[in-house]
């Protein structure tokens, strides 16, 4: 068969009409094959085994009728042209309808002009068969979009330009999104969608859109709409206009997701990042805190170990001295006790001893461990019982004594004047329930609404003024509940601001059948400690000691000097930088580098990152008045290779030294005499053996007679409420004080300086400053009046 031949089946009984039909494509011009039958049975046969180009039926036929070899249109493999001896219009529409392609009488005419005829309805076909298969294939790609579409998370839209956004296209998505039935949107009502978006977000929804399509971009969305069941729901928007060939805009197309679990989520996150943020923030204050009250006890106890080992001293001075030393080691004792409680309960490691204790023991303990305390307040400190009371429980007695000593310590430090009473009740019903109770009430100060609510959290200080006003951890209250519920109570408080406040502990007295119920009186004792001496020796070398504080410069100086070192000196980072690079140019460096952090123009930061880009390989150790480790990182990050906090202990200072110049060579003379102290100068390195008493008296006057200046800048400040002058000044004094042993005046000084750092109110700052004036003033006189 050629490539190009024609394959036609006729259907056509009668022997003249097929001779006429053969012959009239014998003479055409176009190639074909014929194939004929003479009944619609073997027309099917043959169709069901070959494929044809053309079929030319009869009408009527001896089995049936051409007709019932039609298919519709759609459906049809080839085209069929009816042929009928008859030209009978109803025979004509009922073949058309069939889906047959022509309708043919069979003249004589007709049937020898029958090749042309197929040539002609063949191209019709072939038009048809190319429609047909355009029709498909965009059937088919309409079939993918639409299931792409489907696939989106989301609904995709086709809308107007303007609010309220009336839809011309929404996908189904939009009944997940909404709620509401899709042809509530592309009906013949076309429901806005604008109208869904929550009232308050409407402007900026307008607003993002309107700058999407001025600016030819797309706009990404977050806002929030109403669903058909009330509910709101976060969507994502991502749309941008649809131009004409003008740049004319005619319509948004985008697609909008439901995003409220995200949302959900992120919120959850945000608020989870808060509370770790504050959580953060808790501990640094409490760390911050926890510094301050160890290092405190360790300076004393340091200092007047130093002052024991350094100078003869009378009996009576050496007990004072060893009495503070105690009471010192005592306060930290209390402090490290206190970490290690809290890290044992929040680990459950912590055990309870339960033994039978006697009340009055107890709370006889407590008194006497607090007396002291209340009366060097002139407070009063009373004891009521409600009788009858158990002459004994059963319960860890040092647990019950140690949330007793820190109420009623509490009580007294936060109470100025008046009384604290401690009150004890047992209930005498029979039970299992039965409660001991114990009362600490005082007519302090008092705790606000807003303190009480984290008064038992660790890490968490009710007021953080407060804690640097009066000290302490911060702990002891956290501490105490937690004993409390591990004794069986707890601990409740009631308080009202200046009028004072009660904390009430319940515990389980254990079984009280057969117990007797009465009272009774103990006593308690004390111990010593002793210690042990330390020995310094003597260094050599040269040291450049950058410090803004003329007094700090004159003490550190002398102090060293004492030693062996040879010290100078620079007032700002700037004038350091110069020195040294000078000095190690001449051939001459310094041994050593004592860099203070904070000084003016170039601080100690700024001044040890210069020297070190310069190529300056020397040791710097930084001096600082801050204390943590972040402090000491920061320094470290700087250049620096060592860190120093102040006030800085005589100890320390001679140990940094001598790590980084020669070896020690030999112990230190003999101690020097004792000098008298000014009242209010309790310690500093001033009170270290390496100081003559005249060198000591020197120092110490030219310290005092400094404080004019002082007194004079903060008033200039405090007169142009001028911040910056004020931590500067408090800054200085605040490191000046601690060295020359003044240890109220340096924390009333880092008072001033942490409150106006932390941005606390201008009226607060200024009112501490004033109180940090008359606190100069008073020690100005009273060093005049020794």
């Amino acid at each position: 068969m050629g490539e190009n031949e024609v394959r036609i089946l006729v259907v056509e009984d009668d022997d003249g009409h097929a001779g006429l039909i053969r012959r009239a494509f014998g003479k055409a011009a176009m190639t074909s094959r014929l194939t004929l039958v003479g009944s619609v049975a073997e027309a099917r046969e043959v169709l069901s085994r070959e494929l044809f180009d053309l079929v030319l039926a009869d009408l009527v036929l001896p089995d049936g009728r051409g007709t019932e070899l039609l298919a519709p249109r759609a459906e049809q493999d080839w085209p069929v042209v009816i042929m009928t001896s008859h030209g009978d219009e109803t025979a004509a529409v009922e073949a058309m309808k069939g889906g047959a392609l022509d309708y043919l009488v069979k003249s004589q005419e007709a049937l020898a002009g029958l090749p042309c005829t197929s040539e002609r309805i063949l191209r019709r076909w072939e038009d048809i068969v190319q429609r047909r298969q355009a029709e498909q294939a965009l059937r088919k790609r309409e079939e993918e979009f639409r299931t792409l579409i489907e696939n989106i998370p989301g609904a995709v839209y086709r809308c107007d330009l303007e609010p309220p956004w009336r839809m011309h296209h929404m996908s189904e998505a939009i009944v997940q999104v909404t709620g509401y039935p899709l042809d509530k949107f592309t009906g013949t009502s076309r429901f806005a969608y604008g109208e869904l978006i929550l009232e308050e977000d409407r402007d900026y929804v307008a607003r993002e859109v309107k700058e999407g399509i001025e600016g030819r971009r797309p706009f990404d969305l977050e806002y929030r709409i109403k669903r058909a069941d009330g509910g709101l729901r976060w969507v994502f928007e991502r749309g941008r206009a649809i131009y004409d060939q003008q740049g004319r805009p005619l319509c948004l197309d985008g697609v909008i997701i439901d995003v409220t679990t995200r949302k959900r989520a992120e919120e959850e996150l945000a608020r989870a990042k808060l509370a770790a943020e504050a959580a953060n923030q808790a501990k640094s204050e409490f760390l911050a805190n926890m510094s301050h009250e160890i290092r405190t006890p360790m300076t004393a106890i340091l200092g007047f170990s130093d002052l024991l080992m350094s100078v003869p001293l009378a009996p009576h001075e050496r007990r004072e001295h060893l009495a503070t030393i105690r009471r010192n080691a005592e306060n930290l004792l209390t402090i490290i006790n206190d970490i290690l409680d809290l890290s044992k309960i929040e680990a459950s490691k912590l055990d309870l001893e339960l033994i039978p204790c006697s009340i009055w023991d107890l709370i006889d303990d407590v008194r006497a461990m607090t007396a002291d305390r209340a009366e060097r307040k002139g407070l009063a400190l009373d004891v009521q019982y409600e009788y009858p009371l158990p002459d004994t429980v059963r319960t860890d007695p040092s647990r019950l004594r140690q949330i007793l000593v820190n109420l009623v310590g509490n009580a007294v430090k936060f109470t100025e004047r008046g009384r604290i009473r401690i009150s004890v009740q047992c209930d005498t019903s029979n039970g299992s329930d039965r409660m001991l109770s114990i009362t600490v009430a005082d007519t302090g100060m008092g705790i606000s609404p807003q303190q009480l609510e984290c008064l038992f959290q660790p890490f968490t200080q009710g007021d953080t003024s407060t804690t640097r006003r009066f000290g302490g951890t911060g702990l002891g209250l956290a501490i105490s509940q937690r004993l409390a519920r591990m004794l069986g109570g707890l601990i409740e408080v009631e308080s009202r601001v200046a009028h004072g406040s009660s904390f009430r502990v319940t515990i389980d007295p254990g079984p009280l059948d057969g117990v007797t119920w009465v009272g009774a009186t103990p006593a308690s004792q004390r111990r010593v400690e002793s210690v042990e001496p330390l020995r310094f020796m003597k260094v050599s070398g040269t040291v450049l000691l950058a410090e803004d504080s003329l007094d700090v410069q004159a003490l550190i100086a002398a102090m060293l000097g004492r030693i062996g070192v040879g010290v100078e000196t620079a007032t700002n980072g700037c004038e350091a930088f110069d020195k040294i690079l000078a000095a190690q140019n001449n051939g001459k460096p310094y041994d050593l580098v004592l860099m203070d952090m904070q000084m003016p123009e170039w601080d100690g930061y700024e001044a040890t990152r210069n020297l070190r880009a310069a190529g300056f390989r020397g040791q710097i150790v930084a001096l600082t008045a801050h204390a943590m480790t972040g402090d000491r990182q920061k320094c470290i990050d700087a250049g620096c290779d060592d860190y120093l906090a102040k006030p800085i202990n005589s100890g320390e200072l001679a140990a940094a030294v001598s790590r980084y110049l020669q070896a020690p060579c030999s112990p230190d003379p003999s101690p020097a005499e004792t000098p008298s102290v000014a009242s209010g100068q309790t310690g500093g390195l001033l009170r270290s053996k390496y100081f003559t008493l005249d060198a000591r008296k020197k120092l110490l006057k030219g310290f005092v007679d400094g404080l004019s200046e002082r007194i004079e800048k903060i008033e200039s400040a405090l007169a142009v409420h001028d911040v910056d002058s004020l931590i500067q000044t408090a800054h200085a004094l605040h490191g000046a004080a601690g060295l020359y042993g003044y240890e109220r005046l340096a924390k009333m000084a880092l008072d001033v300086e942490e409150q106006a750092r932390e941005g606390a109110a201008l009226a607060e700052v200024e009112a501490l400053a004033r109180d940090l004036l008359e606190l100069c003033s008073e020690t100005r006189q009273t060093f005049q009046e020794t």
